[in-house]
C-alpha cells in the first residue's frame, strides 16, 4: 500500500471521479444538441452540429480516460475544460449569464486535472 491519502494505487480519488463524470456529461449533452441541430436543418446549423459532435464524442472519450486514470484522457479532458471556459467567458460577456454554471463547472474540471496530474499514468 503506498503512502497515497487516496488508499491503494489503484483507487480513484473522488474528485477525479467527478470531474469524469462532468466530462461524459458534458459530451452527452453535445449528442442531445447534435440531434437537436439535425431536425432544424439547414446548412450552417449542420455543420455547427457535426463540429458539436466531435467536441461531444472526445468528451466522452476523455471522460473515460480520466475515469481509467489514462494520461491521454487528462490531457485531452483538460484541453476541453480550458476551450469550454473560454467560450463560457466570451458568452459571459455578450450577457448569457446563465453559462456561469458552466464557467464553474470547466474551472473544477480544471483544477482536478491540474491538481491531481500525479495519480495518471
Amino acid at each position: 500500500m503506498s503512502g497515497s491519502p487516496y488508499g491503494g494505487t489503484s483507487e480513484k480519488p473522488p474528485l477525479v471521479v467527478a470531474a469524469a463524470v462532468l466530462l461524459m456529461a458534458a459530451g452527452v449533452l453535445g449528442l442531445i444538441r447534435f440531434i437537436q441541430a439535425l431536425s432544424i436543418g439547414g446548412g450552417a446549423v449542420v455543420f455547427t452540429g457535426l463540429i458539436g459532435l466531435v467536441v461531444a464524442v472526445a468528451s466522452v472519450w476523455a471522460g473515460w480516460q480520466v475515469l481509467n486514470l489514462r494520461e491521454q484522457g487528462r490531457s485531452l479532458g483538460l484541453a476541453l475544460a480550458v476551450i469550454g471556459a473560454i467560450f463560457s467567458v466570451i458568452y459571459l460577456i455578450q450577457g448569457a449569464t446563465f453559462l456561469l454554471i458552466n464557467l464553474l463547472l470547466y474551472g473544477f474540471v480544471i483544477y482536478v486535472l491540474v491538481t491531481h496530474a500525479d495519480r495518471f499514468r
